[in-house]
């Protein structure tokens, strides 16, 4: 999985990028959501962008995961499979 960490959402105007307010509501979602680790936005996009809590590399936080009804979405099966494992920390990038 090749995944891009950041802490600077900066604007997504491009065609095929997630939107920096999907971002922002799934901000709102984790943090309404009790014992809530993590919160994703599916995109028809070809980028995986994760903003981890204090900047670690797992899967706590908020991102953005391209899922497309034609793709392998290989991103998205292998995130979905860790979560439900629980293993969810210390993700390869």
């Amino acid at each position: 999985m090749k995944t891009s960490w950041g802490d600077n959402l900066g604007d997504q105007t491009y065609e095929g990028a997630f939107k920096s307010e999907d971002i922002h509501k799934m901000h709102t979602y984790r943090d309404a959501i009790r014992a809530c680790r993590g919160a994703y936005v599916l995109y028809p996009g070809s980028e995986t962008r994760i903003f981890s809590l204090d900047g670690a590399r797992d899967l706590d936080g908020v991102g953005a995961i391209p899922c497309a009804i034609n793709g392998e979405n290989l991103d998205f099966k292998e995130i979905v499979g860790r979560l439900v494992a629980g293993d969810g920390d210390s993700a390869a990038g």
